[in-house]
């Protein structure tokens, strides 16, 4: 008896340890429902890099517009693909969205949506035009937001959300800048897709942003970043690199999600890996991402 005690003492110690020392304990991270992009250079083998997510337990996906150019006329192959791979929910990287929005500007996104809802997917990701010198002005920014308003109400008949990313050179990239977008567009039609290390990268402050926007955020996306490239002689907002989630950096994750818990975030929530993958890299990554998203907390099936 005593035996079979120090063996559960010792058990539970090593527990103990291991969710106090090591990560999160579960219920102390944001109840975020993960899914991971799929790398450009997939189109080729999706089946293979499906049934990767599938057998690590991902049940959400992001396909490039690859995707969309080579199977817009055949729809249904993709969804059987996505389905064998139990894929429960798929966004499409759908590009830029710029000032002179006109016919067939409008139309393009509507074939996108209708694609997207012919293959079961539910989110098209846009983002602003590359950025010059200069910080855009209200007025182009409002101007984006007003476009954005359109298409994600065309969008919306249809049943696909029209989620807006900021990304780091382009017209959006900062807090302030996301911020105007934010208030000058209807949350009926334009959701928001928030790239933590892109923000981040940007000076902007993560936490800060979720709390003030908690309502207007429909996805997550997390790297791991590091700054500066050894030897960089560039620019400082030029100065970074995008790795796996894990792999160390300048954002401390741990803190972050603690601090996610604390709001009460429940989104969907997506890793990246580097683009051009083969499938033996692209399977080393999600399993080192996953393994990392363990320590701090989460379970997969």
């Amino acid at each position: 008896m005593k035996i079979f005690r120090s063996l559960i003492c010792c058990k539970t110690g090593f527990l103990l340890y291991f969710f106090l020392g090591q990560g999160l304990l579960f219920g102390q991270v944001p109840k975020l429902s993960w899914g991971a992009y799929l790398p450009k250079g997939s189109l080729a083998q999706i089946g293979v890099y499906v049934d990767t997510l599938k057998s690590n337990g991902f049940v959400r996906t992001v396909l490039h517009q690859e995707y969309f150019e080579f199977y817009n006329s055949k729809p249904e192959e993709l969804k059987q693909i996505l389905k064998k791979g139990k894929i429960k929910e798929s966004a499409l990287v759908g590009g830029e969205i710029g000032l002179g929005l006109n016919e067939k500007d409008l139309t393009h996104f509507e074939e996108m949506g209708k694609f997207l809802k012919s293959i079961g997917g539910k989110y098209l990701i846009l983002t602003s035009r590359k950025r010059d010198a200069y910080p855009p002005g209200n007025d182009e920014l409002e101007k984006l937001a007003s476009n954005l308003n359109l298409v994600g109400e065309k969008l919306k008949k249809l049943g696909i959300r029209l989620v807006f990313q900021n990304q780091i050179h382009r017209v959006c990239q900062s807090s302030d800048e996301f911020q105007v977008i934010l208030n000058k567009t209807s949350k009926k039609f334009v959701g928001t897709l928030l790239d933590i290390s892109q923000l981040v990268q940007a000076g902007g402050e993560p936490i800060s942003f979720v709390r003030i926007n908690k309502n207007r955020i429909d996805i997550l996306v997390f790297q791991g970043l590091i700054s500066p490239k050894p030897g960089f002689q560039g620019p400082k907002t030029n100065n970074y690199l995008l790795v796996d989630l894990g792999d160390g950096g300048k954002i401390d994750f741990r803190e972050m999600f603690t601090q996610l818990k604390t709001i009460g975030v429940r989104v969907p929530a997506f890793i990246k890996s580097a683009e051009g993958m083969d499938i033996d890299s692209f399977g080393t990554s999600i399993v080192k991402q996953k393994k990392y998203l363990r320590t701090l907390g989460y379970s997969f099936k």
